[in-house]
């Protein structure tokens, strides 16, 4: 929706004659200083092709750009959407193909205006066609990464823990997007840990040679509170520095669903990454 103020902007940077020396000299060094941010932020890197272990997966996930944050947003309810690979999720917006006037604007989805104005700042219902508006809308679509999909589920699910949305993410990047979803939203941790997922998982024995990287971590904590990691690593010792030390009883594992900006991070100890604690289930790929 847009409130109709101001008139239409044919294009990117348009600037209307200024003869008034220093002031046409800042205006038209804004206007191309804009124009490079642009055509850098169009040189963000695609997504990788598919990976072959779950764990390499959330290795690149909880590094990829703006992904990680995006998660801790949601959860905290600061903003109403997340990032994805995966199209197939209900409420998904693709980045629009192009956006230089505002008739491209008015064809963009709901969705893809509601996310553009969230980052710029703006209140989708009180949009001004103007120019500086449009470069600002236009600023953060060149912004959005080409591969990325936005999630917008505020409307339709309440805030929760992403746990099982880091898991679905890296089974997406590893070829499982439809199997890793139902009804366009991601499993949720509790169907894992109670086996309803079976032919995408395979619950295994709590064995010290079971632990590999690249498997699943479930736990239960009571009350209905479940979780989900993925296990980066094989069993280790006390994880000093990166090196394992001591006889092997814990693992490296990344996951979302966390406080405190740790989504994505590597971490290894606490009693729920032991094969002793009765709370916590392996599961690996069926196939």
């Amino acid at each position: 929706p847009h409130s109709g103020l101001g008139a239409p902007h044919s294009g990117l940077g348009a600037l209307e004659p200024d003869h008034t020396g220093t002031v046409g000299y800042f205006r038209a060094f804004n206007s191309s200083f804009f124009h490079f941010r642009i055509r850098l932020l169009q040189l963000l890197p695609d997504m990788p092709t598919i990976f072959h272990n779950l764990a390499d997966a959330a290795d690149y996930l909880a590094e990829a750009p703006g992904f990680m944050e995006s998660f801790g947003y949601y959860s905290a309810t600061t903003k109403p959407w997340f990032y994805s690979f995966n199209s197939r999720l209900a409420g998904s917006a693709a980045r629009p193909k192009a956006f230089r006037t505002w008739d491209d604007w008015h064809g963009f989805k709901m969705n893809q205006k509601l996310y553009l104005c969230s980052q710029a700042g703006l209140k989708s219902n009180a949009i001004g066609e103007n120019s500086d508006t449009l470069d600002q809308l236009r600023e953060q679509w060149a912004a959005w990464p080409r591969d990325y999909y936005v999630i917008n589920w505020a409307t339709t699910t309440a805030h929760g823990s992403t746990c099982n949305i880091f898991l679905g993410e890296c089974l997406t990047l590893c070829g499982y997007e439809n199997q890793a979803q139902h009804a366009g939203k991601y499993l949720s941790a509790s169907s894992y840990w109670h086996n309803h997922n079976r032919g995408l998982v395979d619950e295994v024995g709590k064995r010290a040679g079971n632990v590999k990287r690249g498997m699943i971590m479930g736990v239960n904590y009571g009350g209905g509170t479940f979780h989900l990691e993925v296990i980066t690593s094989t069993l280790i010792g006390h994880d000093i520095f990166g090196f394992s030390v001591g006889t092997p009883f814990t693992w490296r594992s990344r996951g979302g669903g966390r406080s405190g900006g740790q989504d994505g991070v590597e971490k290894s100890g606490g009693p729920e990454r032991t094969l002793t604690d009765s709370r916590v289930k392996l599961f690996r790929l069926s196939h």
